[in-house]
């Protein structure tokens, strides 16, 4: 998916290797599929600090590393200016947003059922949130991966394991996720090429507090990884009622 791919970048849990609460082993076949998962996550999380230093010098290569909607925003200012083609800050972020979306896909198919109910976690929020997400997708299945990136509160990672769950073809998925990414990415640059400088110029002085910001982040990410960690694990003990 914030911002909403960014901040909103909530750390998506990746299966641990328990056979007991997986319900499959764990073979070679699993780190290739769980692995760019965990991966990728990990490096939306621990990537956070370099934001606020590249986000005025070097926007383009932030949004390349992060697909951040700060990082977009400002290339598209900066195309405006004529640093670089406005195509190119629509491609710069691409790839990483769209990084694990094969791999959730994946997941959907060799998985199926449990690994749904295993990443949405106990909350009751979650629940309720997953079982209108598979009702949408039940009737709408494609158009579902392609609006996944707009909506803020329907995970895209859920389109995606949904649609490797019910056998949709490959090249249907494909399509809406990489149409959905475009469209998204084009409507953040657009929106920094029509503000203009004052985008950049905001950048500029982000970058310039760079050093303060990222201790900020640091404490901000590890006080909201806590108290949810906190908060899964008294979900856990809690005793049925």
């Amino acid at each position: 998916m914030t911002m909403a791919r960014e901040m909103s970048a909530e750390v998506t849990p990746v299966p641990a290797a328990n056979p007991e609460t997986t319900g499959f082993k764990v073979g070679k076949g699993d780190v290739a599929c769980v692995g760019p998962i965990l991966g990728h996550n990990l490096w939306l999380l621990f990537s956070t600090p370099i934001g606020p230093s590249l986000l005025g010098p070097h926007p383009l290569l932030l949004s390349f590393l992060r697909g951040s909607l700060p990082a977009m925003i400002t290339t598209g200012a900066v195309a405006h200016r004529g640093d670089f083609p406005l195509p190119l800050a629509v491609i710069a972020p691409l790839f990483i947003l769209c990084f694990s979306d094969p791999f959730y896909y994946w997941a959907g198919m060799r998985y199926g059922r449990p690994i749904i109910e295993y990443l949405t976690g106990p909350s009751p929020r979650a629940q309720r949130r997953m079982a209108w997400a598979e009702r949408m997708f039940a009737r709408w299945g494609a158009p579902m991966v392609f609006l996944a990136y707009f909506i803020p509160f329907l995970p895209q990672w859920l389109c995606l394991v949904a649609a490797g769950e019910i056998r949709m073809k490959i090249w249907m998925v494909a399509l809406a996720d990489g149409l959905g990414a475009i469209c998204f990415v084009l409507c953040y640059v657009l929106l920094g090429w029509f503000i203009g400088h004052p985008a950049i110029e905001l950048a500029n002085t982000i970058s310039h507090y760079g050093l303060w910001l990222t201790i900020a982040l640091i404490v901000v990410v590890f006080v909201f990884s806590f108290r949810r960690a906190m908060a899964q694990q008294a979900l856990q003990v809690q005793p049925p009622a």
